[in-house]
């Protein structure tokens, strides 16, 4: 027997909780397309996801499924590996996340993680990224891996940008502001692109959606790859 899909379960108590600790600001609902498409957002806390997710979600009524590390579906993804492991690993199997190969994967986990993607989109769910790998310092827009332009370019979907923004520290609450940009169509690049191959064409649809991210955040592209986060070494 099938498990149930816990993802609406949750969703609720989720948007609850971000919005006791965040001022949630949602802009650019008009970008959010109708059909399933491929979200892909800057990342520099542990909630981006949650919030992009939960902003989505309340204005479509529809699931986002997101990328998670693959350690989460190991029970690795947290300090503790006995029962908040397990944890983890249920509540990220039960809502329906995508696991992702984030350091030296190789061909097939990426051929495992795009067969998912499709799958999640054949299903009318739309797919939340964060293109930079992995968590970073905020302070700069660092360099969109490929793998979300690859998929949106192969399976011929949109690819919207998402800006995750905060305010300064406050005493009580601070402002989270989720961004939704221009989607991108994937099916529609200028001619010299497009003659210069499909290799081109992923490269020139990453870049667009990394220079909208870094428009919609107001952060500068770094132009270098973001180190995979280690909170051993994080003090945040």
């Amino acid at each position: 027997m099938e498990a149930r899909d816990l993802y609406h379960t949750f969703y609720r108590p989720t948007r609850v909780a971000l919005d006791l600790w965040y001022n949630r600001k949602v802009e650019g609902l008009e970008n959010i397309p109708d059909e399933p498409a491929i979200y892909v957002a800057n990342h520099s806390r542990v909630t981006d996801s949650f919030l992009m997710a939960a902003s989505f979600t309340e204005h479509t009524g529809k699931a986002m499924r997101l990328g998670a590390k693959k350690e989460y579906f190991t029970g690795e993804g947290v300090d503790n590996k006995g029962k908040l492991g397990r944890t983890s690993r249920w509540f990220v199997e039960r809502t329906g996340q995508i696991p992702v190969v984030r350091k030296n994967g190789t061909r097939d986990d990426f051929n495992d993680f795009h067969d998912a993607v499709r799958e999640t989109l054949s299903r009318g769910d739309s797919v939340g990224l964060h293109a930079e790998g992995t968590r970073t310092d905020g302070d700069k827009l660092y360099k969109f891996k490929v793998g979300a332009a690859q998929i949106a370019v192969k399976e011929s979907v949109l690819l919207v940008p998402v800006g995750i923004t905060f305010s300064e520290e406050i005493p009580l609450m601070r402002d989270a502001t989720v961004t939704f940009g221009e989607p991108i169509d994937t099916t529609s690049v200028p001619t010299r692109v497009r003659m210069m191959g499909n290799r081109a064409k992923v490269e020139y649809v990453n870049n667009l959606a990394e220079e909208r991210v870094a428009e919609i955040t107001g952060l500068g592209r770094a132009h270098v790859f973001a180190e995979i986060y280690d909170k051993g070494k994080s003090s945040s």
